[in-house]
């Protein structure tokens, strides 16, 4: 996908598996590139861009960006993640006959198991629905380990792994994610990036001098000069 300001001079060209990091030194035109990317309005934002996909044609603004606008709340509920945890879980089920033939064997042990229960009561009992996967995940609250207790990095690549799991598309935007990981962490955090073949977009504050593999950058210094 290609990001194109009308105010600047190149477009930024987003690659799977390649992050193109946007450092903007000017304080103003970094929080109005952040707001309009946020606001998803295009050609109507405060700073007017507009998206382009391999074949040249023109796409929408809405929905292009799975936005992480504050790194230390990742958005595990976002709309273009919910709702498919367990139709990805159904769907393993059905591509794996011997786990399915456990799964369903378990289950109506656990059926009849439950139906000797009722003939210890007078009436008459049974059970509304049949057994599903989907049922059975919202049952037991089944839900992604967020790692909340665990050092940010690792809490990051979860993330993308679950973002990876639910068939994300969409390229994913970043601001100012370098401030809370070391040279080090940059590094293992494109590798994963490449590894999963996401494109990705960090917006960043501050120029960082330091050169990392698979990262592509353009720099706008606080005169508006762009640098590659």
């Amino acid at each position: 996908m290609r990001v194109s300001f009308d105010g600047f001079e190149s477009p930024i060209e987003l690659a799977a598996g390649f992050p193109h990091v946007l450092e903007i030194e000017n304080k103003t035109l970094f929080t109005r590139v952040c707001q309009s990317l946020l606001s998803e309005e295009g050609s109507e934002a405060r700073e007017p861009y507009s998206l382009w996909d391999e074949a040249g044609e023109e796409v929408s603004s809405r929905g292009a960006f799975l936005s992480v606008s504050n790194p230390l709340d990742l958005p595990w509920d976002d709309k273009l993640l919910g709702g498919r945890l367990y139709d990805v879980f159904e769907g393993l089920m059905g591509e794996d006959e011997e786990t399915r033939s456990e799964i369903e064997r378990i289950a109506q042990s656990l059926s009849s198991a439950v139906s000797r229960l009722a003939h210890c009561v007078g009436a008459e009992y049974e059970f509304g629905l049949e057994w599903g996967m989907k049922q059975f995940l919202k049952s037991r609250a089944f839900k992604v380990d967020r790692h909340e207790a665990s050092p940010f990095l690792e809490s990051l690549m979860s993330f993308l792994d679950f973002c990876s799991d639910m068939g994300l598309k969409q390229a994913v935007l970043f601001v100012n994610l370098k401030t809370f990981l070391s040279g080090r962490e940059v590094q293992e955090l494109y590798e994963r990036l490449f590894f999963l073949g996401f494109e990705a977009l960090l917006l960043e504050s501050q120029h960082d001098s330091l050169s990392y593999e698979h990262e592509r950058k353009t720099m706008i210094d606080l005169q508006f000069l762009e640098s590659h």
